[in-house]
């Protein structure tokens, strides 16, 4: 097996070529390191694009650096060949002399969900080898996060990957590394990178200045190729897929409404929700459901949809207006589960945090007025809630309104300070 040799240059050479392992290690790296000390299966997931390969291969000179005989360090990605994990162990013993029954082999295997059966092959070299260390990665929840959670229960630790925050993209650009707990000593960098950041924080585009090159590699590198390759096997019209999503991305935070929807489209319910739902668990889409404290009710109203990130509105045009630019930066960033809408109020999004309600607005101002909270402050008097957020384009503060204690968040600390800025 020629390409078995290939992806393992270091079993030749000793290490891992720095074009592989890239010198710039993401935060989650850190973690999964940990998690390397534990029994439990590394489960690595994401949207394309984000560094997950790279990942692996720093993972493999992590382990190489820490004594390990690269012998014994054995990579394999599905998304090229379509061989049997059995026949991959069997030609990995014929080429290192090692014998993966018995010795300790870490075996790192990229875009798992691509091999058909996986869930059920990594249960039983889990339980029957606990010599082996696994670490495996996708960037589909179609057949990763889903049979993990239904075949490997208590067996592994998931770690999703996202595209660079704010800190990531100044420190992959500029160099060093910035102290997360006191970011404001480089709010300034910050600032003047933040512009740059929203149009491509994908760590290959990092330094890209072409703005029609980036919306090129965000269309076919990522869009498409969830579509046309991910998608592929489960006979979904990838031209039918790109219609819906165009038609969704083009309104971020529109109400999904089924029935209008399937009569603009030309296309049943049902294959409208199987499409929805295909988008959903290939992170094209994220839903948000209506708050309610009853959950059998919150999963009967209507539900809005947002790009799973920002950045991908730009595969398919320029972007929308700067309003709804803001509001999606927020959904991608904040990962609420639910917005609140009743009668003419509304509140964009509503987490859930050790039990306590927190509502967020969104507003494309600097300076707000009064009408602009009056639904973030009924919900607050509603469900008896202190403190509220409104995330806007001025500076941060913090005032009472009527009793109610509400923080103003800008968009570049939104950014810079990630979910953490929602206290």
């Amino acid at each position: 097996m020629e390409e078995l040799r290939m992806l393992n240059p270091w079993w030749r050479d000793g290490s891992v070529k720095e074009d592989l392992a890239k010198p710039y290690r993401r935060r989650v790296f850190l973690e999964i390191v940990k998690g390397l000390e534990k029994s439990q299966i590394q489960v690595i997931t994401g949207l394309r694009r984000v560094g997950k390969s790279t990942i692996l291969y720093q993972l493999v000179d992590h382990i190489i650096k820490a004594g390990v005989s690269p012998l014994k360090v054995l990579y394999y990605s599905f998304d090229l060949f379509g061989v049997g994990l059995r026949d991959i162990l069997r030609e990995y013993s014929q080429l290192t002399g090692i014998n993966w029954e018995t010795e300790r082999v870490y075996l790192l295997l990229d875009e798992i969900q691509k091999l058909e059966g996986w869930s059920s092959w990594i249960k039983l070299l889990y339980d029957t080898h606990p010599n082996l260390k696994l670490i495996l990665s996708g960037s589909s929840s179609l057949h990763l996060e889903e049979e993990a959670s239904a075949n490997l229960a208590g067996r592994y630790m998931l770690h999703k990957i996202d595209p660079l925050s704010l800190v990531e993209f100044l420190e992959l650009k500029a160099g060093g590394r910035v102290n997360v707990d006191n970011v404001d000593l480089w709010i300034d960098e910050l600032r003047a990178n933040l512009r740059d950041y929203l149009m491509r924080p994908f760590p290959e585009i990092v330094n890209w200045t072409d703005e029609l090159r980036i919306r090129e590699y965000i269309r076919e590198s990522i869009l498409e190729k969830v579509i046309k390759s991910d998608l592929a096997p489960y006979g979904l019209n990838p031209n039918r897929m790109m219609e819906l999503l165009s038609l969704l991305y083009s309104y971020p935070g529109m109400y999904f409404n089924a029935n209008s929807l399937s009569k603009e489209l030309n296309m049943s319910k049902k294959t409208l929700y199987k499409y929805l739902d295909y988008m959903e668990r290939t992170y094209l889409i994220k839903l948000l459901r209506n708050y309610r404290p009853s959950l059998r009710v919150s999963s009967r109203k209507m539900k809005k949809v947002y790009p799973y990130h920002w950045s991908l509105l730009q595969g398919l045009g320029t972007g929308p207006e700067e309003g709804l630019l803001l509001e999606t930066v927020a959904s991608s960033i904040l990962d609420a589960p639910y917005y609140w809408r009743e009668s003419a109020r509304e509140v964009d999004f509503i987490l859930i945090e050790r039990g306590s309600l927190i509502p967020v607005e969104v507003k494309a101002r600097r300076d707000l007025k009064g009408d602009d909270l009056k639904g973030l402050i009924h919900f607050m008097k509603r469900f008896g809630v202190s403190r509220g957020y409104v995330i806007f384009q001025g500076e941060d503060f913090t005032r009472e309104y009527g009793g109610f204690e509400v923080c103003g968040i800008s968009l570049l600390s939104l950014c810079a300070k990630g979910r953490s800025v929602i206290a």
